[in-house]
């Protein structure tokens, strides 16, 4: 697997590769791999010794929002914040709590992308691990659970209320409140 070679150089190279591949051939061939593409693009994302290659692996996740299967990648994408929400080795708490942020908005991508009928009944499923990561000391992941959370509100609406219940008080107005500007400023999901 050469996004984790370890050159830096050819670890830049296989994640823009992998970016055009995802840009540019049909979804396909991606299918049978989706989890270890996106394991592998993750863990390049934290290349710390080498910000090109996080920035190409970056936009290589970024391409794969409109082929991978959505389900699937939220799937990989919550059991991933799920599992970096534990106690990581001291140094790894800055590299921890980028990689949860990052997976969270990408999440939000892949939500828009899975029909209503099929995500709803997956939300006690998907819910937990982002209400976890809603308790998070770091201001920028509690925002990425609040957009992800907003976006699920207008996609299902009062049906979502209900799920509201499971954060704090001030947690459940905070993604009401950008829920109802969402909606004034005419946005759908």
């Amino acid at each position: 697997n050469c996004v984790r070679h370890e050159a830096s150089e050819v670890r830049e190279a296989a994640a823009l590769l992998l970016k055009e591949m995802l840009r540019t051939q049909p979804p396909e061939p991606f299918a049978p791999h989706a989890d270890g593409l996106l394991e592998a693009l993750l863990d390049a994302r934290l290349d710390m010794e080498d910000g090109q290659v996080c920035l190409a692996a970056e936009e290589a996740l970024e391409s794969a929002v409109p082929v991978l299967d959505p389900q699937r990648a939220m799937e990989v994408l919550l059991a991933r914040v799920d599992s970096e929400q534990q106690i990581p080795e001291e140094g790894d708490i800055e590299a921890t709590v980028a990689s949860v942020k990052f997976s969270i908005s990408l999440a939000t991508q892949f939500v828009a992308r899975i029909p209503g009928n099929l995500l709803f009944p997956q939300l006690p499923h998907v819910l937990p691990p982002v209400f976890k990561a809603f308790k998070s000391n770091n201001a920028d992941v509690r925002k990425a659970v609040v957009f992800l959370l907003r976006d699920l509100y207008v996609q299902f609406n009062d049906d979502f209320a209900p799920f509201l219940n499971e954060p704090n008080p001030t947690q459940a107005k905070l993604v009401q409140i950008y829920y109802r500007k969402k909606l004034q400023a005419g946005g759908a999901v």
